[in-house]
């Protein structure tokens, strides 16, 4: 998990230029945000899909990502695409009367990206 203090995007920059360095891009799927309450700060998790089982060795964690009801947005890739994404789910689900019931994914499906809130009702 890569936690973000003040950087926010430039660091979702640096993440992902790490990935490319390392020859990891290819298999990131997606990253869930979470907000830390005691700072305020983002922590990104990236993930993988997974084509066979992980020897138990190796220096990472399966987990998982849990059934929810979720509200969806797709956008380009950009930074302002993604950000007026985010903007529309966000008011649609104070229209609608819902809350965050989880972190945020984004789904990478090759030029788009799929931005998923987990809801619950208010």
């Amino acid at each position: 998990m890569f936690d973000l203090h003040d950087g926010g995007r430039e660091d979702c920059a640096q993440i992902k230029a790490w990935f490319v360095r390392t020859g990891r891009e290819r298999n990131v799927r997606g990253v869930l945000w979470h907000r830390r309450a005691d700072s305020g700060s983002l922590e990104a998790e990236p993930f993988v899909t997974l084509k066979k089982p992980i020897p138990p060795k190796v220096g990472c964690e399966r987990k998982h990502l849990p059934e929810a009801t979720l509200a969806c947005a797709y956008s380009g890739l950009g930074q302002e695409s993604s950000e007026q994404a985010y903007a529309v789910i966000r008011r649609w689900m104070n229209v609608r009367g819902y809350r965050l019931a989880g972190p945020k994914r984004e789904i990478y499906l090759g030029q788009t990206l799929e931005i998923q809130f987990p809801l619950i009702e208010n």
